[in-house]
């Protein structure tokens, strides 16, 4: 299943988002008016490419079969549209959604640092998280 998304990202059928420029355009009111075709031209950096989805798959996978993971390094976002013209013509829910990902993105650099931590401390090689690449920013 993930090489299936890897695949889709590597082929640009499916672009996921770095979540941190993802939440300083919202933020800055940026992201209110732009579409995927926009974005590309305007801020081709906020996409993550497939090395960093992998990434967040891979430590996903591992984590997943330990029950360690508490911060995925990929969040679904989902939300019915506001009016029929525009999904969040005010720019409410863009605000919202970026104060999330700024709070996502802290306890997710928390936990990484407490899994490296204890990787790095553990004896048992079976145990060890480091051949693992966490990644503070994640994908939306």
């Amino acid at each position: 299943k993930s090489k299936a998304l890897q695949d889709l990202v590597r082929r640009k059928d499916v672009r996921l988002l770095k979540a941190s420029v993802v939440a300083r355009l919202l933020a800055e009111g940026q992201l209110k008016d732009l579409n995927r075709q926009s974005l590309e031209k305007k801020n081709s950096q906020a996409f993550a490419n497939s090395s960093l989805v992998g990434r967040c798959l891979k430590e996903a996978e591992v984590a997943a079969t330990r029950k360690q993971c508490a911060y995925p390094g990929i969040v679904v976002v989902s939300h019915v549209w506001q009016t029929a013209a525009h999904p969040d013509p005010s720019g409410s829910l863009g605000k919202k959604l970026a104060l999330y990902l700024h709070w996502y993105a802290a306890q997710r650099a928390k936990w990484t640092k407490e899994r490296l931590y204890k990787a790095k401390n553990q004896t048992s090689r079976s145990d060890r998280i480091n051949d693992v690449a966490f990644d503070v920013d994640f994908c939306v």
